[in-house]
């Protein structure tokens, strides 16, 4: 497992932030109400979401205690767990499911989505984006 060092990141913070800027743009939601940010890290892209949806539920989920503390410390207010994107299953429903450049760090990136594949009738839009690959995709 890799380990990350939230102050070496955020270093390159505006270079790492522009690729979620532009998947962010991307979105046509009005009004989510519950959103999830897998492999969010420092909590920059949690930030931006927080800041388009301000009434939305906001979470960041994340693997690193490091990206963790930076994530809380930098973003009060917005509620970031630990956990690993691979494993994570839902159990209510997410109006949108977001994760920027993260899956790619997974050694299992297959068995991610093949998990995802239940619970997706609990999503009704999932966003993400790899390397330089975006992905989407409307759930009923």
């Amino acid at each position: 497992m890799h380990g990350w060092d939230a102050t070496q990141y955020l270093r390159f913070a505006d270079e790492r932030t522009r690729p979620a800027l532009d998947l962010l743009a991307r979105i046509d939601l009005e009004a989510p109400r519950r959103i999830v940010d897998l492999g969010c890290g420092p909590g920059n892209s949690t930030g931006l979401l927080r800041k388009r949806w301000p009434e939305a539920a906001v979470t960041g989920l994340d693997n690193s205690a490091d990206m963790l503390d930076a994530a809380r410390r930098d973003y009060p207010g917005i509620e970031f767990v630990a956990g690993n994107m691979v494993e994570w299953s839902p159990v209510e429903r997410y109006d949108l499911v977001f994760s920027n450049a993260a899956l790619q760090w997974s050694a299992t990136t297959s068995t991610c989505c093949r998990a995802w594949s239940m619970p997706l009738r609990l999503m009704a839009s999932l966003r993400f984006r790899c390397r330089a690959t975006t992905i989407s995709r409307r759930t009923g």
